[in-house]
């Protein structure tokens, strides 16, 4: 009997990030984000001040929505 593996049917993403932008009116800060994390994954983000590493947090709690494109946590969308 073999395990399935992380691209076989069966296995979701815990988070995805799918051309996701965020801004302010000083401008935008996060341009066409995309990316996947595995259940038991562990992602770094590294960046500079104010190149929104807190803000795709938030966003993948769920305390913001991005303005443009999908945040999904564990089967959910975030809102608009």
């Amino acid at each position: 009997m073999s395990t399935p593996t992380k691209e076989g049917a069966g296995f979701e993403p815990a988070v995805t990030f799918e051309d996701v932008w965020m801004g302010f009116d000083e401008g935008p800060v996060l341009r066409g984000v995309t990316f996947q994390v595995q259940e038991r994954e562990t992602l770094i983000l590294l960046g500079e001040t104010g190149t929104g590493k807190t803000l795709t947090l938030k966003m993948a709690a769920g305390l913001l929505a991005p303005n443009n494109g999908s945040v999904i946590v564990l089967g959910m969308k975030s809102p608009r």
